[in-house]
Protein backbone atom coordinates (compact mmCIF):
# COMPACT_ATOMS: atom_id res chain seq x y z
CA UNK A 1 0.00 0.00 0.00
CA UNK A 2 2.75 2.42 0.85
CA UNK A 3 4.68 1.73 -2.54
CA UNK A 4 1.17 2.32 -4.31
CA UNK A 5 0.42 5.60 -2.69
CA UNK A 6 4.29 6.27 -3.28
CA UNK A 7 4.16 6.09 -7.00
CA UNK A 8 0.89 7.89 -7.35
CA UNK A 9 -0.34 4.29 -8.78
CA UNK A 10 -4.02 3.26 -8.32
CA UNK A 11 -5.06 -0.34 -6.61
CA UNK A 12 -8.22 -1.94 -7.72
CA UNK A 13 -8.98 -5.34 -5.56
CA UNK A 14 -11.68 -7.97 -6.16
CA UNK A 15 -12.43 -9.50 -3.20
CA UNK A 16 -13.24 -13.22 -3.49
CA UNK A 17 -16.01 -15.04 -2.11
CA UNK A 18 -14.26 -17.63 0.50
CA UNK A 19 -15.24 -21.30 0.20
CA UNK A 20 -15.99 -23.25 3.18
CA UNK A 21 -16.57 -26.94 3.95
CA UNK A 22 -14.72 -30.26 3.84
CA UNK A 23 -11.30 -29.97 1.77
CA UNK A 24 -8.48 -32.54 1.13
CA UNK A 25 -5.69 -31.45 -0.76
CA UNK A 26 -2.31 -32.83 -2.06
CA UNK A 27 0.50 -30.93 -0.92
CA UNK A 28 3.42 -32.41 -1.70
CA UNK A 29 5.11 -35.82 -3.37
CA UNK A 30 8.60 -36.32 -1.87
CA UNK A 31 10.32 -38.79 -4.69
CA UNK A 32 14.16 -39.38 -5.53
CA UNK A 33 15.23 -37.30 -8.73
CA UNK A 34 17.19 -40.33 -10.05
CA UNK A 35 16.61 -44.13 -10.23
CA UNK A 36 17.41 -47.20 -12.28
CA UNK A 37 15.88 -49.56 -14.61
CA UNK A 38 14.05 -51.91 -12.01
CA UNK A 39 14.65 -49.86 -9.03
CA UNK A 40 11.62 -49.72 -6.78
CA UNK A 41 11.00 -45.36 -6.30
CA UNK A 42 9.55 -44.49 -3.48
CA UNK A 43 6.94 -41.82 -3.34
CA UNK A 44 5.78 -40.23 -0.10
CA UNK A 45 3.02 -38.38 -0.42
CA UNK A 46 1.70 -35.90 1.85
CA UNK A 47 -2.18 -34.33 1.93
CA UNK A 48 -3.86 -31.73 4.13
CA UNK A 49 -7.72 -32.37 4.92
CA UNK A 50 -9.67 -30.03 7.32
CA UNK A 51 -12.13 -32.96 7.54
CA UNK A 52 -12.22 -36.58 9.25
CA UNK A 53 -13.24 -38.33 6.43
CA UNK A 54 -12.86 -41.59 3.48
CA UNK A 55 -10.96 -41.27 0.42
CA UNK A 56 -9.29 -42.71 -2.25
CA UNK A 57 -5.60 -42.14 -3.19
CA UNK A 58 -4.22 -43.07 -6.46
CA UNK A 59 -1.03 -43.24 -7.94
CA UNK A 60 -0.48 -43.16 -11.96
CA UNK A 61 3.03 -43.81 -14.25
CA UNK A 62 1.48 -42.42 -16.94
CA UNK A 63 -1.30 -43.76 -17.95
CA UNK A 64 -1.19 -47.18 -15.83
CA UNK A 65 -2.26 -47.25 -12.31
CA UNK A 66 0.88 -48.08 -10.04
CA UNK A 67 -1.19 -48.04 -6.64
CA UNK A 68 -4.69 -47.99 -5.65
CA UNK A 69 -6.09 -47.54 -1.80
CA UNK A 70 -8.72 -46.18 0.45
CA UNK A 71 -7.10 -44.28 3.09
CA UNK A 72 -9.05 -42.21 6.43
CA UNK A 73 -8.12 -39.08 6.22
CA UNK A 74 -8.13 -37.30 9.83
CA UNK A 75 -7.76 -33.07 9.92
CA UNK A 76 -4.41 -31.59 9.27
CA UNK A 77 -1.50 -33.67 7.59
CA UNK A 78 -2.08 -36.79 6.62
CA UNK A 79 1.41 -39.18 4.69
CA UNK A 80 1.21 -42.30 2.59
CA UNK A 81 3.96 -44.19 1.42
CA UNK A 82 3.68 -45.75 -1.96
CA UNK A 83 6.35 -47.74 -4.07
CA UNK A 84 6.32 -47.91 -7.71
CA UNK A 85 8.71 -49.77 -10.07
CA UNK A 86 11.14 -47.96 -12.44
CA UNK A 87 9.87 -50.38 -15.78
CA UNK A 88 11.82 -48.53 -18.65
CA UNK A 89 14.75 -45.61 -18.53
CA UNK A 90 13.52 -42.51 -19.32
CA UNK A 91 11.53 -40.20 -18.02
CA UNK A 92 9.08 -41.16 -15.57
CA UNK A 93 5.95 -39.21 -14.40
CA UNK A 94 4.23 -39.91 -11.63
CA UNK A 95 0.04 -38.66 -10.96
CA UNK A 96 -1.35 -38.68 -7.58
CA UNK A 97 -5.08 -38.19 -7.41
CA UNK A 98 -6.96 -38.33 -4.15
CA UNK A 99 -10.79 -38.61 -4.18
CA UNK A 100 -12.91 -37.34 -0.97
CA UNK A 101 -15.98 -38.75 0.02
CA UNK A 102 -16.39 -34.90 0.12
CA UNK A 103 -14.53 -31.84 -1.60
CA UNK A 104 -15.35 -28.17 -1.98
CA UNK A 105 -12.16 -27.83 -4.37
CA UNK A 106 -11.30 -30.16 -6.25
CA UNK A 107 -8.41 -28.31 -8.08
CA UNK A 108 -6.02 -29.34 -5.64
CA UNK A 109 -6.83 -32.92 -5.52
CA UNK A 110 -3.95 -33.89 -8.25
CA UNK A 111 -0.13 -33.09 -8.04
CA UNK A 112 2.33 -34.44 -10.43
CA UNK A 113 6.11 -35.61 -9.32
CA UNK A 114 8.69 -36.41 -12.22
CA UNK A 115 11.87 -39.33 -11.86
CA UNK A 116 14.19 -39.85 -14.45
CA UNK A 117 15.11 -43.12 -14.59
CA UNK A 118 18.56 -44.12 -16.19
CA UNK A 119 19.40 -47.74 -17.50
CA UNK A 120 20.46 -50.64 -15.32
CA UNK A 121 23.32 -49.95 -13.81
CA UNK A 122 26.85 -50.32 -14.74
CA UNK A 123 30.02 -51.37 -12.12
CA UNK A 124 33.36 -51.40 -13.89
CA UNK A 125 35.72 -54.64 -12.55
CA UNK A 126 39.10 -53.93 -12.37
CA UNK A 127 40.86 -57.20 -11.43
CA UNK A 128 45.20 -56.87 -10.91
CA UNK A 129 46.67 -58.57 -13.64
CA UNK A 130 49.66 -60.15 -11.41
CA UNK A 131 46.59 -62.55 -9.52
CA UNK A 132 47.46 -66.05 -9.64
CA UNK A 133 43.37 -67.09 -9.14
CA UNK A 134 40.32 -65.25 -10.36
CA UNK A 135 39.10 -63.18 -7.13
CA UNK A 136 36.07 -61.90 -9.31
CA UNK A 137 33.69 -64.50 -9.72
CA UNK A 138 31.80 -64.34 -6.84
CA UNK A 139 31.27 -60.31 -6.61
CA UNK A 140 30.88 -60.59 -10.11
CA UNK A 141 27.42 -63.39 -9.54
CA UNK A 142 26.51 -61.30 -6.80
CA UNK A 143 26.10 -58.22 -8.58
CA UNK A 144 24.34 -59.43 -11.71
CA UNK A 145 22.31 -61.55 -9.40
CA UNK A 146 20.87 -58.12 -8.57
CA UNK A 147 20.48 -56.89 -12.60
CA UNK A 148 23.50 -54.85 -11.92
CA UNK A 149 25.99 -55.09 -15.35
CA UNK A 150 29.23 -55.65 -14.98
CA UNK A 151 32.48 -54.94 -17.02
CA UNK A 152 35.43 -56.41 -16.21
CA UNK A 153 38.95 -55.27 -17.15
CA UNK A 154 42.37 -55.79 -15.81
CA UNK A 155 44.34 -52.97 -14.52
CA UNK A 156 46.38 -51.94 -17.01
CA UNK A 157 43.26 -51.85 -19.80
CA UNK A 158 41.51 -49.81 -17.10
CA UNK A 159 40.05 -46.52 -18.71
CA UNK A 160 42.57 -43.56 -17.20
CA UNK A 161 39.84 -40.71 -18.32
CA UNK A 162 37.07 -39.36 -16.04
CA UNK A 163 34.95 -38.90 -19.06
CA UNK A 164 35.00 -42.66 -19.26
CA UNK A 165 34.63 -43.88 -15.85
CA UNK A 166 31.68 -41.36 -15.70
CA UNK A 167 29.55 -43.89 -17.47
CA UNK A 168 29.87 -46.23 -14.60
CA UNK A 169 27.82 -45.80 -11.15
CA UNK A 170 31.06 -47.57 -9.31
CA UNK A 171 34.36 -48.90 -9.50
CA UNK A 172 35.59 -52.02 -8.05
CA UNK A 173 39.04 -52.50 -7.59
CA UNK A 174 39.39 -56.15 -6.66
CA UNK A 175 43.04 -56.78 -4.61
CA UNK A 176 44.68 -54.30 -7.10
CA UNK A 177 47.88 -52.55 -5.51
CA UNK A 178 48.70 -48.80 -6.83
CA UNK A 179 51.65 -50.07 -8.71
CA UNK A 180 49.07 -51.31 -11.02
CA UNK A 181 47.70 -48.63 -12.11
CA UNK A 182 48.48 -45.35 -14.03
CA UNK A 183 49.09 -41.80 -12.28
CA UNK A 184 45.89 -40.57 -14.59
CA UNK A 185 43.73 -43.51 -13.67
CA UNK A 186 44.42 -42.89 -9.51
CA UNK A 187 43.87 -39.17 -10.17
CA UNK A 188 40.02 -40.27 -11.87
CA UNK A 189 39.50 -42.55 -9.35
CA UNK A 190 39.94 -39.78 -6.79
CA UNK A 191 37.40 -37.43 -8.97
Amino acid sequence: ARLVRATNARLDTVALPAVEGPDAAIERIDAPVRASVGQVIPLQIVLRSNAAQRAQLTVFAGPDVVAQQDVNLVVGQNEFSVRANAARAGFSAFRVQVTPAQDVRPQNNMLSSSVIVGGPPRVLMVRSTTAAIDETGAIKAALAATGVSVEEVSARAMPSEIQSLASYQSVVLVNVPARELSQRAMLSLQS
